[in-house]
């Protein structure tokens, strides 16, 4: 009787054209990792909405459940690496959350610029509450590119020509957030295909503000997209992420320009008002703009990059084939020895950190962008000690 039944079985599997018998795969997996990410989210739009991760000593349940969801996420390798590809801002890291103080920037200070008194008032913003932060309407998700193969070219193009030099990563800046233009977040390349943006007057008790603000539509190179805030996005790069520069022609700073040099904008060299570091004898912040230095600083005194002070121009250098921020950069990264390490509220009470100034002599900042224009940079460096440029 076995044998018998062992061939009527037999028979049948073998004569299932439709494939009846044939048991189908388990999808358990997959809706665990649904759920894995569903729980993540919410936790990512926890930290949009109140711009702070889930704390343990709040009364909220709500917020002590998520607390405890991103411990578990964290201490969990397997969870955190597949989660990796969603953190945009640093979450699964735990170092989402500056905690940097005003004594952590005073003890900062090997070249000891900023010994002696401190007022420090330069660092406090006054009449501006917290409760005065803008709430966004709603938090935006992560979500599955349909139509991610039309995209895919452009991202393979992309990695190539970053491999082989012809664009390259750059410090990101907030004016450089445009459409149509690549950046890095979080590690992940995203293209910012759109903004529907608008400006609005906001009421706070220290005056009023306009407010450039409205939904993107970023395309990740992980085959997601998002339609977060242009306002979140541009903190979230500020925080850890990068531009991607277009592709570049050979460069140069000319004096006598040909016809065929293209001016691209200048790097320029500022003295500060401020009244703690204009009696400091060489500090200068050194930047670029692709409009006229006398535009980009027409309200130096309200913006924190300029730490809300006027400024002077000391030096102006005019770009030609060669992208502005392009030799910023390169500035900035051979001076980074010598980079003032400052920290100031914005006009919301959320600290800023202005990384474009610098303890370096003026005749030494024109002398590196010589070296860097005949591409020999490579064989010297910056001696604090010294404060010249000496070979390698």
């Amino acid at each position: 009787m076995t044998d018998n039944n062992n061939d009527f079985l037999s028979f049948l599997a073998e004569n299932d054209p439709l494939g009846l018998l044939k048991s189908a795969k388990p999808q358990k997996a997959k809706a665990k990792r649904s759920v894995l990410l569903n729980n993540f989210e919410e936790i990512v739009d926890f930290f949009e909405e109140n711009e702070r991760e889930p704390c343990d000593s709040s009364t909220d349940i709500k917020e002590f459940q998520l607390y405890h969801r991103l411990k578990a996420i964290r201490s969990n390798a397997e969870m955190a690496k597949e989660l990796k590809p969603y953190d945009m801002y640093g979450l699964l890291s735990g170092e989402s959350v500056s905690t940097i103080t005003l004594d952590d920037f005073l003890n900062d200070d090997p070249l000891n610029l900023l010994s002696g008194d401190i007022d420090d008032s330069i660092f406090e913003l006054k009449n501006v509450r917290k409760s005065e932060r803008i709430a966004p309407e709603y938090i935006s998700r992560r979500q599955f590119c349909q139509d991610f193969e039309l995209y895919k070219p452009m991202f393979d193009a992309l990695h190539q020509e970053l491999e082989t030099g012809e664009r390259k990563l750059a410090i990101y800046h907030p004016e450089d957030l445009q459409p149509n233009q690549f950046y890095v977040l979080g590690g992940i390349i995203l293209f910012l295909k759109s903004v529907d943006g608008t400006v609005s007057t906001h009421h706070f008790s220290s005056g009023e503000r306009d407010r450039y603000d409205g939904r993107t539509f970023c395309i990740f190179d992980n085959g997601t997209t998002s339609d977060m805030l242009y306002r979140s996005l541009d903190k979230a790069l500020q925080k850890d992420g990068y531009s991607i520069s277009s592709k570049l022609q050979p460069s140069g700073v000319a004096d006598s320009p040909n016809d065929e040099d293209i001016p691209l904008g200048y790097v320029y060299v500022l003295k500060s008002h401020n009244s703690k570091l204009k009696e400091l004898p060489n500090v200068y912040k050194i930047g670029s703009t692709t409009n006229t230095v006398s535009e980009r600083i027409r309200n130096a005194q309200n913006e924190p990059t300029y730490l809300y002070a006027g400024v002077d121009v000391i030096e102006t250098y005019r770009c030609y084939n060669m992208h502005p921020r392009e030799l910023e950069d390169r500035l900035h990264t051979f001076f980074d020895k010598v980079r003032l390490n400052i920290n100031i509220p914005d006009e919301r009470g959320v600290v800023i950190s202005p990384r474009e100034w610098f303890h370096v002599k003026l005749e030494v900042i024109g002398e590196a962008i010589d070296y860097i224009l005949n591409q020999t940079i490579y064989d010297y460096v910056y001696d604090p000690t010294l404060e010249k440029i000496v070979a390698r």
